[in-house]
């Protein structure tokens, strides 16, 4: 299958608080907001990959709603999946559902935290979303995407929320992945690696990468 992985189209304004869209100096230039890519997405690339799949990258933070309409009709993708935290939730159903106008036909999976967390809410919110992914991406999409090649119905994916006879099915979670280290190396040649920039006082010099090393959170806030 082809799969285009995707930040939908935002601006900084639109997402963040204001008092971190407009920065003093008396507040700190350290709260200018800088674009860095999504290492869940390249992760799950490399494991879509892995498993045979072709897997593309669209940069919202770089380009327009139009941007992402035509490299979809130039792509052709089978599945669009797009990554979403809370604040981005917005911005994400909105491009879903110019996307869902303009291609029918593709089929389209939400992750991401906010997925997470309110699985339902995000399938009950936005009409053209097709499966809400919950857990780590690298284990679920590759898994999904091996049931639509079948062209099942996800009834068995575990971490995947679907829709049957106009109500929301929720399967049950996927393992976590234990150890970091049996997942391919996330595919950075899918960015535009000198694009990227860090928030100002958060990097030393240029180009700059994230990395991570764990997951999870020591805490129990919820």
């Amino acid at each position: 299958m082809k799969i285009l992985l995707a930040i939908a189209p935002y601006i900084s304004d639109g997402i963040y608080p204001a008092g971190m869209n407009a920065p003093t100096a008396r507040r700190g230039i350290n709260l200018i907001q800088g674009p860095t890519p999504s290492l869940g997405l390249l992760y799950i690339a490399a494991a879509l990959k892995k498993a045979d799949h072709q897997a593309a990258y669209f940069e919202g933070a770089f380009y327009s709603i139009e941007d992402l309409k035509r490299r979809v009709a130039a792509e052709e993708p089978d599945l669009i999946g797009f990554t979403v935290t809370a604040p981005f939730w917005p911005a994400t159903a909105a491009a879903i559902k110019e996307i869902r106008t303009c291609f029918p036909r593709i089929k389209i999976a939400v992750g991401g935290k906010h997925v997470d967390l309110a699985a339902e809410t995000v399938m009950s919110e936005c009409a053209g979303v097709d499966y809400a992914c919950f857990g780590d991406g690298e284990i679920v999409l590759p898994n999904l995407c091996a049931c639509l090649a079948r062209h099942a119905r996800p009834a068995d994916v575990k971490g995947v929320a679907f829709r049957k006879d106009g109500s929301t099915i929720k399967n049950r979670p996927e393992t976590l992945v234990k150890n970091l280290d049996d997942l391919p190396f996330p595919d950075y040649d899918l960015i535009e690696f000198r694009r990227y920039s860090p928030s100002i006082g958060h990097y030393l010099r240029l180009p700059n990468m994230t990395m991570i090393g764990s997951r999870g959170c020591p805490h129990r806030c919820l």
